[in-house]
């Protein structure tokens, strides 16, 4: 995507006839090392990770470890009802190691999502949103975070952010109300 945009921003300029003063940003992604990503999931006081990565392994381990010892904060999984079972799965057995009594600092919510709605559709492209970042998995270990140079991309993500954070809403209110109703 980065090499596409490379290739498009000067055309891009020239359409907007700003050829040599051009304020398009001059990259949409930079990589982001695990160490960054990390960083940003261990510190970070709202943390929501929509989809299931490739390396859901050490985010699950990040998450766990902040669950036992903290900081304090809250993270929200959003993914499809599949994947959703297997990390309640690990949830619950975190849950039990921790004990009955135990009062986590950090708390870790699993929302389950339809695949048929558009919960579902932004549950299948993975991404972690942090306080104040944004990072996307490529492959790997490799991750890019987009850039945020004011305008547009800051509007794009800040719309990212409130959406995902109003969808794991609704998703866990929808949750909740299904529970209730089961017997």
């Amino acid at each position: 995507m980065g090499e596409l945009y490379s290739f498009l921003r000067p055309i891009l300029c020239a359409a907007r006839n700003k050829v040599t003063n051009c304020d398009l940003p001059k990259d949409l992604v930079v990589p982001a090392p695990w160490d960054i990503v990390r960083a940003n999931l261990e510190n970070a006081k709202a943390v929501y990770i929509v989809g299931v990565p490739e390396d859901a392994e050490r985010i699950k381990s990040i998450l766990a470890r902040r669950y036992r010892v903290g900081p304090a904060g809250k993270g929200t999984w959003l993914a499809i009802r599949k994947d959703a079972e297997k990390l309640r799965e690990w949830l619950k057995d975190l849950k039990n190691s921790a004990g009955k009594d135990f009062r986590p600092p950090f708390e870790i919510e699993i929302v389950p999502v339809e695949e048929a709605d558009i919960i579902g559709t932004v549950a299948r492209i993975p991404f972690v949103l942090t306080d104040n970042k944004t990072f996307f998995p490529l492959v790997g270990a490799l991750w890019a975070e987009p850039t945020s140079s004011g305008g547009i991309a800051e509007t794009v993500l800040q719309v990212l952010r409130s959406g995902v954070s109003y969808l794991a809403a609704q998703a866990s209110l929808r949750a909740k109300v299904e529970s209730e109703e089961s017997p």
